[in-house]
């Protein structure tokens, strides 16, 4: 620079903005504006790309994940029943919700566990969760996974759970000698079925397959001769459900 030469002095406008240098041409003006634009392009680009590429990156470490319900180890539940379900789930963090429905099927008359909705649905979280169905019928099971990224995945299962087996005992009275009365204890079968048929074996050889309720609550037999007999009785629910035999030792008087 020059002795004497005036440096040029740069004073903010009311806007804040800095002028450009007077000194410059026009070209270099042009120039300079342009190289500042393609500067603040380039960042811009670089926030914008910064912020794909991390959001992708996440992406990448969080894939679409996908869950399968396990196959359960039984194949047939009864109502009260603790049933253990488990689920298979590939992705990563991923929180595991349940859902129950508790609901009574429509062709049964069990309606105890139904709330004001006609549903009733419970939920629980884990991989591994444990459930009794107080209901009978067929119900639906869903577990669904949610990763961080909020990505989810479903699988559903239908379980179908039956009241109880049916419990029978029965009382005799031998006192009219060789005829013999048997009343039947039902009180220890649910609301949710009955009786639907019976066989009883007197033990002198005779068997008889009923389907008459009143006969499968109350019977008799003849027996021929006076002697000690073993009755057996095994009663068929409406779901095809047979109790295990009740039985008892009759002392028959001769005629």
């Amino acid at each position: 620079m020059q002795p004497g030469t005036t440096i040029p002095t740069f004073t903010p406008t009311n806007s804040g903005f800095y002028p450009l240098p007077a000194g410059l041409s026009t070209r270099r003006r042009i120039a300079l504006v342009l190289t500042i634009l393609v500067i603040i392009a380039i960042l811009a680009a670089s926030l914008i790309w910064l912020s794909w590429s991390g959001q992708r990156g996440l992406e990448l470490g969080y894939p679409q994940p996908v869950v399968h319900i396990n196959q359960l180890t039984a194949q047939t539940y009864h109502t009260q029943d603790e049933i253990q379900f488990s689920a298979q789930g590939t992705g990563r963090d991923l929180k595991y919700t349940w859902a129950f429905d508790d609901t009574p099927s429509a062709n049964t008359s069990d309606t105890s566990n139904t709330s004001s909705s006609g549903t009733n649905v419970v939920n629980k979280e884990g991989q591994h969760v444990n459930f009794v169905f107080t209901s009978v019928g067929s119900h639906n099971v869903t577990v669904t996974v949610t990763d961080p990224l909020g990505h989810i995945s479903q699988d559903k299962m239908s379980v179908t759970t039956y009241p109880p087996k049916p419990v029978v005992t029965f009382t005799t009275d031998n006192s009219f000698y060789t005829y013999v009365y048997f009343r039947v204890d039902t009180s220890n079968i649910g609301e949710s079925t009955s009786i639907a048929s019976c066989t009883w074996d007197f033990g002198d050889g005779t068997v008889e397959d009923d389907t008459s309720s009143y006969n499968c609550t109350s019977n008799s037999h003849s027996y021929s001769k006076g002697g000690t007999y073993t009755v057996k009785l095994v009663v068929t629910d409406t779901f095809g459900q047979k109790s295990d035999p009740a039985t008892q030792t009759v002392q028959v008087q001769g005629s």
